[in-house]
């Protein structure tokens, strides 16, 4: 078993993820690591600019685009590391950075995932971390146009936290550049492949608090993310958020059938209006 294993999952991401590979050229981390990469059947050669720079690396294309749980964990089933990291392939960071996640988490051996402070490519805060999902947060969610208009900044209905000023536990964490223990990975059954894209990482780390393992955030450790480096309309990430939110409360409150559906027929005609708003934006 080697120390690391690189997750990638690109789709249509060869414009962004040279600056990846730059990165992992110029500030590799010091121990043994490999580089594997799931490619959702993208139309853009994303697979073939890994395998011009990286020919080591283990790299999947798939015919279909089959989500992004599902690629992190066909790479992860063939990955031979004891730790993995689940990187962007629009993420960029500086020496040493890698390092500094896998000392965290060998010094904290109940920590089964660590993730750095996010930011934009200017420097300006990303969301990092946020709190599990209620029926009364959830409204403040990016995935929907009243978080989108008011990000709730209201004692118990934050959604969306402020990064800490140093280490601390935290219920979920972002999984766009996230180290995570593999043993902690594999014993809650890893991503949940239901999940299309988003959500995936708050579900993950609900399932490693209830397995009583810990998720971490060390904001002096910080990575560049552009957030969005792939070619998509946003009504449809907005739709896959939309319907990772209504999965996660049928998954982790089924009893709440009534607030279940209230919450799924408020995304709904949210869809709608972010629909018509796109439509109207195009003419």
């Amino acid at each position: 078993m080697i120390d690391l294993s690189i997750i990638v999952v690109t789709y249509n991401s060869s414009e962004v993820i040279e600056g990846f590979l730059t990165c992992l050229e110029q500030f590799p981390p010091k121990c043994s690591w490999e580089l594997v990469v799931t490619d959702n059947a993208s139309g853009d050669g994303s697979a073939e600019v890994v395998k011009r720079r990286f020919p080591e690396a283990r790299i999947a294309v798939n015919a279909t685009n089959n989500g992004f749980a599902a690629g992190v964990n066909q790479a992860a089933r063939c990955a031979g590391g004891r730790y993995l990291l689940l990187a962007n392939p629009d993420v960029t960071w500086q020496e040493g950075t890698i390092d500094r996640l896998i000392g965290f988490l060998d010094m904290h051996p109940r920590g089964a995932a660590v993730t750095p402070r996010l930011a934009f490519p200017n420097g300006r805060p990303q969301p990092s971390t946020r709190r599990f999902p209620t029926h009364s947060n959830i409204w403040f969610s990016r995935g929907t146009p009243w978080g989108e208009r008011w990000p709730g900044k209201w004692g118990p209905w934050t959604y969306t936290l402020p990064d800490p000023d140093h280490a601390a536990r935290v219920e979920a964490i972002s999984g766009t550049f996230l180290l995570l223990r593999r043993d902690a990975f594999v014993e809650v059954g890893m991503l949940d492949e239901r999940f299309f894209m988003y959500v995936e990482d708050t579900d993950l780390s609900k399932r490693l608090r209830d397995a009583g393992w810990e998720a971490w955030i060390d904001p002096g450790i910080v990575i560049r993310h552009k957030w969005g480096g792939f070619k998509k309309r946003s009504e449809v990430l907005r739709r896959y958020h939309r319907e990772g939110i209504r999965k996660y409360f049928q998954k982790h409150h089924p009893e709440k059938r009534i607030r279940n559906a209230f919450l799924g027929l408020a995304l709904w005609v949210s869809g709608l209006v972010a629909g018509g708003r796109d439509t109207d934006s195009e003419q």
